[in-house]
């Protein structure tokens, strides 16, 4: 199996997955099950991304995982627009964020070594830092009213 045939397999065994499910489908509303169907999309995007070898498949996949995130952002918003909020799964919605939540999250990224990340690993620790700065301004933007 080619690896491009292995990342649109990936895709396809996360829509199977979702539409076998039937006890999920019993027990939470259809409109849960769209945003877990929704996320487990966006998740298998990422992995493919992640995955592939090719630097063209790469360049794809980070331009439709954009797009993806994008369109699902609007759907959902404007879902909830026309039809009110929108139940969570707690299987998606395992992290509530908040001040707190965030400031825990920078705390592990400054102990990169527990991930098994050398201190000589500067270029990770840059990005690291870059992360680190744009949840300082996320926490920063939720504490305005």
């Amino acid at each position: 199996m080619s690896e491009k045939q292995s990342d649109v397999t990936i895709v396809i065994e996360q829509i199977s997955r979702y539409e076998a499910d039937a006890d999920m489908k019993k027990t939470e509303a259809p409109k849960s099950n769209l945003i877990a169907f929704l996320q487990e999309l966006k998740n298998a995007l990422q992995v493919s991304h992640w995955n592939t070898t090719s630097y063209a498949e790469h360049l794809a996949f980070d331009k439709i995982l954009d797009d993806v995130t994008d369109e699902t952002d609007k759907f959902i918003e404007s879902y909830q627009g026309r039809y009110g909020r929108i139940s969570i799964p707690k299987s998606i919605d395992s992290h509530r964020v908040t001040g707190e939540y965030i400031e825990t999250c920078i705390e592990d990224l400054n102990d990169l070594e527990k991930f098994g990340i050398k201190k000589s690993d500067t270029d990770l620790a840059n990005i690291r830092d870059e992360v680190t700065g744009t949840l300082n301004k996320l926490k920063y933007l939720l504490s305005l009213k």
